[in-house]
């Protein structure tokens, strides 16, 4: 009988653990990054299916602004939001568009689902906003050594702050060349 018990009691916890596997999967939040640069355009995209019978759907942005909202009910969406209101586009297959970028607009972006059980989820979207950089210029220097080697040297010239520099080769990432020279030698 105490056998019996004892494998009810773990039967039990097994199925209380399930159920919270469940209920934390069906909350997780997936999470995107998106850039974009000042002026631009850019396009969130959920990942996530949207239930056919949804309620609602709201867009907030870092979580305190509501900034769109869609009932299934009405035909359009509503803008909460005056400063959001003339910069975004949503289209029916739930992406918003956000456009006319200005740096003040990186932030969060959440799209909450509430389906037709009240029940909801979230996508986050992280966007970070650039200024956009200027065209480089590249300033080559070629030395040719006695030994039949050709050694290359290659500046990067931007007439910009802060910029990651990242070189290829044959469309190819040079992992750990991030400086604004390159140098290169070829037989």
């Amino acid at each position: 009988m105490l056998g019996k018990m004892a494998a009810a009691v773990t039967t039990f916890a097994c199925l209380v653990v399930l159920s919270n596997l469940q209920a934390y999967e069906a909350t997780e939040v997936l999470r995107s990054r998106v850039n974009g640069i000042v002026h631009g355009t850019v396009y969130l995209n959920p990942k996530r299916p949207v239930p056919k019978e949804y309620k609602q759907i709201t867009w907030r942005f870092n979580d305190t602004q509501k900034i769109l909202i869609k009932k299934r009910t009405q035909t359009t969406e509503s803008y909460p939001n005056d400063y959001f209101r003339s910069k975004l586009r949503y289209y029916k297959n739930h992406t918003l568009e956000i456009k006319q970028l200005e740096k003040q607009d990186s932030g969060t972006y959440r799209m909450q689902v509430e389906d037709s059980q009240s029940q909801e989820t979230n996508e986050l979207f992280q966007l970070d906003v650039y200024d956009p950089i200027p065209k480089p210029s590249v300033n080559i220097t070629t030395r040719v050594n006695e030994d039949g080697w050709c050694n290359v040297t290659l500046e990067c010239i931007v007439a910009a702050t802060q910029v990651t520099y990242r070189w290829y080769r044959d469309e190819k990432d040079l992992v750990g060349e991030n400086s604004s020279t390159l140098d290169q030698g070829w037989l």
